[in-house]
């Protein structure tokens, strides 16, 4: 009832929802050829949960989710083919039951794509923007090709930590402190990003009341302690703690490298970065007042430096993207910010990470390479990344994202002096 006067009073939206839905369904199916999508789903399921739980894998909750899919798609009236003459690297067979699968595995990030866009309607209403400005926060997320790359077509689960980031701060918003904690550590448990975060929420409680921030933090500590205490048992023991170890020291490089990388020593990109964001978190908690605002723009500007300083990986940048969605409807800056921010940072990764994009010249873009013309395609990517991805290019691309970073830091206080 509910969904039909949904339709009733937004026909337009509602003609918009239902398309996005279908275009993205379809680009999920077409596109199952990247390694993030094949490690964690067919290949896992393939080699069965003993084999998972064997290797610590850091994304081993998202794993056990794509494994249930697999047990659910087997109960299936369909052929059941063996996951590895059906896919894996880098080959695929088309057949209904293939591509049946590839959309059951994606569909839970097209389904917190979705749950996303309402939740950041929901924080755009809490922040005051009216209906108007909180529907475009739902439409230009929904439209963004950047997620639809990373999520629907690459198959990269940043998605779900961010969605748990959104849903925390929402709580947040609500004075739910407990409930937005556990978001929050759930958040942790899939992606360890959100607990980067932690220091920006803490500093939102503590201007608002200390009591707060007490129960917060505490709640936090504990929900992170839980999670971690599941996993351990899910997973046994040492292999858990080996697997943390090894995710900090793969994750290293996210800290380590710099846009400067060719100039400065890792230790001093670090350093950099560290007291960057330290210096501007102070520096809104003692300028800014308190409000609901403070928390969605210290989050959004953590994360600007955090990207303007550090390496960071393609999916990555799922993280930010709400925010400057938030920004955008809430300040209106000019159309050409985000457009320029999103356009430098693709075309840098196009050029320093199209080996992924290309999946070593067997695909475009993740779709395989089913006849020449697309062969070529994916020659010609493959080629772009192989001869400039540490050129001149990849610096003033680099350079130009690190600037539109640093201009929306500065343009949040510019606000706060008006």
């Amino acid at each position: 009832m509910r969904i039909v006067s949904f339709i009733d009073k937004h026909p337009a939206l509602s003609i918009f929802l239902v398309s996005i839905f279908a275009a993205k369904s379809v680009i999920s199916i077409l596109t199952p050829l990247s390694a993030d999508f094949m490690l964690l789903g067919p290949i896992s399921s393939s080699q069965g949960i003993a084999w998972v739980l064997g290797t610590g894998n850091p994304a081993v909750l998202w794993i056990l989710v794509m494994m249930g899919i697999h047990n659910v798609w087997l109960l299936l009236p369909i052929d059941h083919t063996s996951l590895t003459l059906m896919m894996g690297l880098w080959y695929f067979t088309p057949s209904f039951s293939s591509f049946l699968l590839v959309f059951m595995y994606k569909l839970p990030l097209i389904v917190i794509d979705f749950v996303s866009a309402f939740l950041l309607y929901r924080i755009a209403i809490s922040l005051g923007v009216d209906y108007r400005g909180a529907t475009a926060a739902t439409v230009l997320w929904l439209a963004n090709p950047y997620v639809t790359l990373t999520s629907e077509m690459w198959g990269g689960y940043d998605i779900v930590a961010q969605f748990f980031v959104l849903a925390s701060i929402l709580l947040l918003m609500k004075n739910r402190t407990i409930t937005a904690a556990l978001a929050l550590a759930i958040g942790v448990g899939f992606k360890l990003y959100p607990l980067i975060l932690l220091p920006a929420f803490l500093l939102f409680l503590l201007k608002q009341r200390r009591q707060a921030f007490r129960r917060f933090l505490g709640a936090t500590a504990f929900s992170i302690l839980l999670m971690t205490s599941a996993v351990f048992f899910v997973v046994g023991g040492g292999s858990h703690l080996r697997a943390l170890a090894r995710y900090f020291l793969d994750q290293s490089g996210f800290f380590t490298l710099s846009a400067f990388e060719t100039y400065l020593p890792a230790y001093v990109a670090l350093g950099l970065t560290v007291a960057a964001t330290t210096f501007y978190l102070l520096l809104s908690y003692r300028l800014r007042a308190s409000s609901k605002e403070f928390l969605v723009d210290s989050v959004f500007g953590q994360l600007l430096i955090l990207f303007a300083l550090s390496y960071w990986h393609p999916q990555y940048l799922v993280w930010i993207l709400p925010f400057v969605t938030l920004d955008y409807v809430l300040h209106r800056p000019r159309p050409l910010y985000p457009i320029l921010l999103i356009g430098s940072a693709f075309s840098y990764v196009l050029i320093r990470f199209g080996y992924y994009f290309s999946s070593y010249q067997t695909t475009v873009f993740f779709v395989p390479n089913y006849d020449n013309q697309l062969q070529a395609i994916s020659n010609m990517i493959y080629a772009l990344f192989e001869s400039n991805w540490n050129g001149p290019e990849v610096v003033l691309l680099r350079g130009l994202f690190l600037g539109i970073c640093v201009l929306y830091v500065v343009k949040q206080f510019q606000r706060t002096s008006l």
